[in-house]
């Protein structure tokens, strides 16, 4: 056997194991390939032999309409509502920001946005959430919209603007609905 297709390390003797140890063995076995070939062949097999199978059972597949052995057609509303059944079951599972606590997140240093930074920028997951569903978040103080430019609170309020007279609007209303004709009354 060629050096590059040698089997993974051994990760464990134990047959029953909690999530977090899973999930560190996994990758660990994902990366300990030393041939990106077989690493490739070895996901292409758990999607096939072991996600797949997993998830015909589910609601999420339940709904795919086939036109073919193994092939899969959708027209664009089958497509949405597919999506959105996909968003709706992963938004609970992550934070707002869907950004995990193992994720390490580089703000661009040049270009267009290299002026961002935790301070001044949120992550939001568009596919999870659409226009509409962000301002529910704002509406219900789970994301800001604004932070102080002095301390970078975020913990900040909108001004309310008031005035000591009365608008353009409000007295072209006044005058030409509330109050009799003037000009009628100088002579």
């Amino acid at each position: 056997m060629p050096a590059c297709c040698s089997t993974a390390p051994q990760l464990g003797s134990s047959t029953k194991t909690d999530l977090a140890t899973a999930k560190t063995q996994f990758l660990a076995l994902s990366k300990s390939f030393t041939c990106e070939k077989d690493r490739l062949a070895f996901l292409d097999w758990l999607e096939k032999e072991v996600v797949l199978p997993h998830l015909e059972g589910s609601s999420l597949l339940s709904s795919i309409p086939e036109s073919g052995p193994g092939s899969h057609t959708f027209t664009r509303s089958q497509a949405g509502e597919m999506l959105d059944k996909i968003a709706a079951s992963l938004r609970p599972k992550l934070p707002v920001e869907a950004v995990l606590p193992s994720e390490t997140i580089i703000h661009p240093t040049s270009g267009e946005d290299a002026g961002l930074s935790p301070q001044n920028c949120v992550h939001v997951d568009s596919f999870l959430y659409d226009e509409e569903r962000e301002e529910a978040l704002v509406q219900e103080g789970k994301l800001d919209r604004s932070y102080c430019l002095d301390c970078n609170s975020r913990r900040i309020e909108d001004l309310t603007y008031i005035t000591h007279s009365c608008s353009k609007e409000r007295l072209e209303f006044i005058f030409g609905e509330l109050l009799p004709n003037l000009r009628a009354r100088r002579s």
